[in-house]
């Protein structure tokens, strides 16, 4: 098999960049996939204002909202606009060109029982999940710890010192702190 990062490195500077065009390139036909864009066009749908009317929302809800379909996994309505198709298969990514051709099978070769659409929140829980092996009920512990990590040392011993745990000396000791406070917290079964 060739490689094209090789023959033109002035496009591509190594394998890596190469993967990531693929993946640019795969994920532009995924956006108008015919699947996908027929599965949306068959599911449920309502304007806004039949929404208000049978009490799907409130009056207050999307107010610019044109029309709304439900998440297929907590079943709220949201504006088409606040909804992505998942694939149920999507494996997290891949790191080599032999790998690139399973996901992209994942990616493109599918029918509408490979797919849902869910609204973003719901669709973010299970990308992590996929990303982390871990159960959707272990998903609030993974994005409290991974919030945490990625706060300055000020703000994470403002927050310990909000919830009345010890402030560690340095960013190993505030996570630890962290980490055993979210685990009395959430399951963390995986």
């Amino acid at each position: 098999m060739g490689k094209p990062w090789e023959d033109v490195p002035e496009l591509w500077k190594d394998e890596m960049a190469f993967l990531n065009w693929l993946r640019s390139q795969t994920r532009k036909t995924w956006s108008r996939h015919p699947v996908k864009t027929t599965y949306c066009r068959k599911r449920p749908t309502v304007t806004r204002a039949e929404a208000v009317s049978t009490g799907l929302i409130l009056a207050t809800d999307f107010t610019k909202a044109k029309k709304l379909r439900p998440c297929e996994m907590c079943h709220e309505w949201f504006p088409v606009s606040a909804l992505q198709v998942d694939h149920l298969d999507g494996g997290y990514g891949f790191k080599n060109l032999d790998e690139f051709f399973s996901w992209y099978q994942r990616m493109l070769v599918l029918g509408f029982d490979d797919i849902r659409e869910l609204c973003i929140p719901c669709h973010d829980k299970v990308t992590l999940s996929q990303k982390l092996h871990c159960s959707l009920e272990a998903v609030p512990y993974h994005q409290a710890r991974i919030a945490f990590g990625k706060l300055k040392a000020a703000p994470q011993r403002k927050a310990l010192e909000k919830l009345g745990l010890p402030v560690g000396s340095n960013s190993d000791a505030r996570e630890a702190t962290y980490l055993e406070y979210l685990g009395g917290i959430y399951e963390t079964t995986t």
